[in-house]
């Protein structure tokens, strides 16, 4: 794995590309990043004129962390469905979760390549018990293909409450998958507009959904939260426009540093199977790691929250924050993963990186294991990974240089470790956590991150970004897997 990259604010045109970098012919991906990037950056302009640009200063100049206004989109029209959402998407199937306004009431999916809705194919809902949401699977779709929808409640077709989806690509593929998490219970701020401009394959949410801070065994307690989220104008917007995967830390689990002794445990657990469209999980009452391919990446996601031990506990080798079974699960999942496919993306919600202290949330308080599994990617020498983190609220990115806290000895990339990106928060103050970070942290709110994959065939450039609620990047490291 190569790497390149700096640790300040990116932007540039044709005219003024970014001092170090080559011109190449340009990929559809590549017209796309540049037009979000726009002409008319500060640092395009030092960049013409040869000027260096420190990152922290610019930044500070050109934003306040958390500022940014309200949502454009409307909110969902009143009728038959309170929300719905699309998830555990593949190459030929997803998963597509609604909440009828009436708990009772009948509802199936009308799905079509066309946005018309042209010969449409019908999706039959079920509900399990007790439950107060439909679950439509569509499976034998086609690869690499938009799909619109509409729900139908009652025999009565609600186009206000459509939607739509891609499915996955097979094969060397491009795209682009955004990350964010940390925002306010039910935000409804610019930054998902951003998010939705932007059309991702897939919105990872890292985390802190909603913070309902549920400190009890009761359900209904968090399908109001989630009701919340998922009715919100701008977020309700974002997820009928695209894919998402949700893995929960410590606000949207239980309270604040919440463990598997959270008595908020069991109703958490109900509430994410009845709600979230995930993908396969071990058991009705296990922790909610889950794992998928888009194109030849395969992504890894890991739960901080609901098999850890207590974070006051001896940081020793019994002390876990991913519990025995997940964590045997992750170590044959990096395996095999990292021989099949050319990239691994391992998401996990809480920061990697910082010095070991007991009684730590994040996983410096849980360095015996860290080191375990740093070790674990050295002696099998996974070089093909990337790591993407949150619970932070900042943005930040290091080219390898801090995350290998291994005793074995550095992997074989140009840094010693593999490249990592930090994206918290949507909508929350700032906050720093671990580090350091080779290209800087940038705590505050209305910020996200993305993956761009760019993959030809035979090498996959990947593009760490972080961005602000304008969808504009503003630090950026580019890596090469060959």
């Amino acid at each position: 794995m190569a790497g390149e990259g700096a640790g300040h604010p990116v932007g540039g045109d044709d005219e003024h590309p970014e001092p170090g970098s080559v011109r190449e012919p340009e990929s559809q991906p590549d017209r796309r990043r540049r037009r979000l990037l726009g002409a008319g950056s500060a640092a395009a302009v030092a960049a013409a004129f040869g000027l260096r640009v420190d990152g922290r200063a610019l930044w500070r100049s050109c934003a306040t962390a958390g500022q940014q206004p309200g949502s454009s989109a409307p909110p969902l029209p009143d009728g038959p469905i309170r929300w719905i959402w699309t998830g555990a998407t593949t190459s030929t199937s997803a998963d597509v979760r609604l909440r009828p306004t009436d708990g009772s009431a009948a509802a199936r999916l009308a799905l079509s390549a066309s946005a018309e809705l042209t010969h449409p194919h019908w999706v039959d809902g079920t509900r399990a018990d007790g439950s107060p949401v439909v679950r439509c699977t569509a499976t034998g779709l086609e690869p690499d293909t938009t799909y619109h929808y509409a729900p139908e409640v009652d025999g009565v077709l609600d186009r206000g409450a459509g939607g739509s989806f891609r499915t996955f690509p097979e094969g060397p593929s491009s795209f682009l998958v955004a990350f964010g998490g940390c925002a306010q219970t039910g935000s409804n701020r610019a930054v998902f507009d951003a998010i939705a401009d932007l059309e991702p394959t897939l919105f990872g949410v890292i985390g802190d959904f909603h913070y309902a801070d549920v400190d009890t065994d009761d359900v209904a307690r968090f399908h109001d939260a989630l009701d919340r989220v998922l009715r919100s104008p701008a977020q309700s917007a974002l997820y009928r426009s695209t894919s998402v995967a949700y893995v929960w830390d410590d606000h949207d689990y239980g309270t604040d540093n919440a463990d598997r002794t959270a008595p908020s445990r069991p109703a958490a657990m109900a509430a994410y199977r009845q709600y979230v469209p995930s993908y396969e999980l071990a058991g009705p009452t296990t922790s909610i790691h889950q794992a998928f391919t888009i194109g030849r990446v395969r992504f890894v996601m890991t739960d901080a929250r609901s098999e850890r031990d207590p974070s006051g506990l001896p940081d020793d080798a019994d002390k876990s924050m991913l519990g025995p079974d997940q964590k045997a699960w992750l170590k044959a999942e990096l395996v095999r993963a990292s021989s099949t496919h050319a990239l691994v993306v391992w998401i996990q919600p809480v920061p990697w990186t910082g010095v070991a202290e007991v009684g730590g949330d994040s996983w410096g308080g849980y360095s015996t294991e860290r080191r375990e599994l740093a070790d674990f990617l050295v002696d099998e020498g996974i070089t093909n990974l990337v790591m993407v983190s949150g619970d932070a609220h900042m943005v930040a990115i290091d080219d390898g240089t801090n995350t290998n806290l291994s005793d074995r000895g550095r992997l074989d990339t140009p840094t010693g470790g593999f490249p990592l990106l930090h994206v918290a928060a949507l909508d929350q103050v700032g906050s720093r956590k671990g580090g350091p970070y080779s290209h800087g942290e940038f705590p505050g709110g209305a910020r996200f991150g993305t993956v761009e994959v760019i993959d030809d065939g035979s090498t996959i450039d990947v593009v760490l970004a972080g961005r602000d609620w304008r969808g504009t990047p503003f630090v950026e490291h580019r890596v090469t897997v060959r």
